[in-house]
């Protein structure tokens, strides 16, 4: 074993122990005024805690992007760490987190309740296309960023379902960033959000995983697709085990397998706040690490 597996596990050891001495759960420091939870019930919580984060390109650009007052929509929020981030690291007016699995929501309305951020709102909906699937979420123990929407089948759905265009309505929410990693039900969820990319002109941050599309029986091809249907440009922010440019245009010939990407609106007062803060990454002292932790 190596020097440095040696110090993940042990690492990873002091994590779990500190949670279990402490009642099942203790808060330790992301940066400076940030901070999350590690979980003696969630294993995915160590792992944050001995990477000292995850996805912190992605972050610190939604970070640039945002401003005081802005709203978030999380779409996929697992046990909240992305609206917990940004929660603390912005004056923002709303968010919502968004997540399909019962367990895992529960698990992340508690950690914003220990953390005592108050303007996170955790919705239990399945997002779809339409409100009539049948959908469920299997619950797969620390497994909980993978797990995967699939179709009920015979199994009776414990969680609604609904489309990202309802939930706006219903939550009469202008979102200025919208973030989807949903294991391959991207494009379904996009689907369902045409009034969203039509008239809210909000940016995206999305997961493009072609192993994770295909088990869900789409591709990038449609993913991008409904993006460029409404007039998105599409750029890498940060790629999982590979290094690509921060920035860079994406399309279907992209090389990376799993990667972060930015959509956004393609007029001129948007693309050129993308351009400004882009550039500042691509500098020698910016932050771009281009490389997505898991």
């Amino acid at each position: 074993m190596t020097l440095a597996a040696i110090r993940w596990k042990l690492r990873q050891k002091y994590s779990q122990l500190r949670s279990l001495v402490s009642g099942g759960r203790f808060i330790w420091q992301v940066e400076p005024n940030i901070r999350f939870v590690a979980r003696s019930d969630d294993t995915f919580s160590h792992v944050l805690f001995v990477c000292k984060g995850h996805e912190m390109t992605e972050l610190r650009w939604c970070r640039r992007w945002l401003r005081p007052g802005d709203s978030v929509i999380d779409c996929g929020a697992n046990v909240g760490y992305f609206s917990a981030y940004l929660a603390q690291s912005i004056s923002l007016e709303q968010i919502l987190a968004i997540e399909g699995n019962p367990r895992t929501a529960a698990i992340c309305a508690d950690n914003f309740d220990v953390l005592e951020i108050k303007n996170v709102r955790v919705v239990r909906i399945i997002l779809a296309a339409s409100e009539g699937e049948r959908l469920v979420i299997p619950d797969v123990p620390g497994r909980e960023p993978w797990q995967r929407t699939v179709n009920a089948g015979k199994a009776d759905p414990s969680v609604p379902v609904s489309t990202l265009d309802r939930l706006i309505e219903t939550y009469r929410i202008r979102a200025s960033l919208v973030k989807i990693d949903c294991e391959g039900y991207e494009p379904f969820i996009l689907a369902g959000s045409r009034e969203l990319l039509r008239s809210q002109s909000a940016a995206f941050m999305v997961e493009c995983n072609d192993a994770a599309l295909l088990a869900a029986q789409t591709s990038r091809t449609e993913l991008f697709g409904l993006f460029r249907q409404h007039d998105y440009a599409l750029f890498h922010l940060a790629s999982f085990g590979s290094y690509y440019p921060f920035g860079i245009r994406c399309d279907e010939s992209f090389p990376s397998a799993e990667f972060n990407f930015a959509a956004i609106p393609n007029n001129p007062s948007d693309l050129q706040k993308w351009q400004a803060i882009a550039s500042d990454f691509q500098s020698p002292s910016g932050m771009d690490n281009n490389r997505s932790g898991r």
